[in-house]
Formats: C-alpha cells, structure tokens, sequence
C-alpha cells in the first residue's frame, strides 16, 4: 500500500501542476487576477490581504489533506494575486507554503492514528481538541505573516522589486475564464 499511495499523491501533485500550468496558459489565473485586483485593492493593505489569505488557506487545508496539491492550487489563485497587490514574492510564497501548518483534520493520518490509539472517535478528538489548537494557530500566525513579510519586504526592497520584474506577463483570458481557477475549490 506504501507504493499505491506514493503512485498515487505523484499523480494528485502531477495532475495539480497541470491545471496549475493549463490555467496560465490560457490565461484564467491572469484574468482571475485582474479581476479580484479590484475589490481587494479597496482595502488598502496587501499584508492583511495576506494574512487572510493565509487564514482562508489554513482552513482549506482540513478538506486538502495533500500539502503540495493545496499549495498548487494557492499558487494558480492566490499567489499571483497577492503578487499584484504588492507583496512581494517571496512573502506571497510564504503564505502559500505554510497553509498547512499543521497535520491535523478529519481525514489526516495523524488524527485517525491518534483517534485510534486514544479509543476515541474521529469527529470528537477533531472537534474536541484539534480545532481549538487550530483556530489559535491560525490568528497567531496570520499577525506573525502579516508584520514579519512586511518587515522583510522593507528590509530586502530592491530585491523584491528585482524579482517581481523579473516574472513574465502572462495572457489575459476572456472575463468567464476567471472561473475556472475556482472550480476545484468549488468541488471540494
């Protein structure tokens, strides 16, 4: 079964690249992009847009138990837009990569092992001991995301400005194309 699985999360993280490279060709992820620029720019802070982010990617993570396939998904929705909003990429990579934190949900292995071996079960221990942990992390977290990338931004400016030129513009799709980004999280 090891090998299974391991086939298995290959082709979860092949599959994810995929769409995440498809996305960009046709230009979804961009027009996505142009798009939420917008509405998201009103708030005045990309560090908060970030912080959130990294909240609305936390908690995504209890329904994606794969890391690298939420990570993929982020990268084609999220990244570019915190990218455009100003943080820099490198900060916007970090939201992304620590959106799951911790190993814990209703259907990780950790918690079905721990379940098991306390005789307890699943929704009860998830419910009962993991979420408060969860919430908590999340916010303390999100308020270290949120001054730390800033801090860093500050701190390696020119890079940052060096980095962000360097990213290719991508095309622009037609206004429905912004859709197609969203459909996975629309099945989970």
């Amino acid at each position: 079964t090891t090998a299974k699985d391991a086939a298995n999360l290959g082709l979860m993280i092949m599959t994810c690249t995929g769409f995440a490279k498809y996305m960009d060709h046709i230009g979804a992820s961009s027009r996505l992009v142009v798009t939420a620029i917008k509405p998201l720019g009103k708030m005045k802070s990309a560090y908060l847009v970030m912080a959130l982010t990294f909240i609305l990617n936390m908690f995504m993570s209890l329904v994606i138990p794969s890391a690298s396939g939420l990570a993929m998904l982020m990268m084609v929705t999220i990244f570019p837009i915190l990218v455009r909003l100003g943080v820099s990429p490198v900060g916007a990579a970090a939201a992304v990569a620590t959106g799951h934190l911790l190993d814990i949900g209703p259907a990780s292995a950790t918690t079905l092992l721990v379940s098991k071996t306390v005789n307890m079960p699943v929704h009860e221990y998830f419910v009962g001991y993991q979420l408060r942990l969860y919430f908590l992390v999340a916010i303390v977290t999100a308020i270290a995301h949120f001054f730390w990338q800033k801090y860093r931004d500050r701190v390696e400016e020119p890079k940052a400005i060096d980095a962000c030129e360097s990213i290719p513009e991508a095309p622009i799709g037609p206004k429905p194309y912004m859709i197609f980004p969203l459909l996975p999280l629309c099945f989970i």
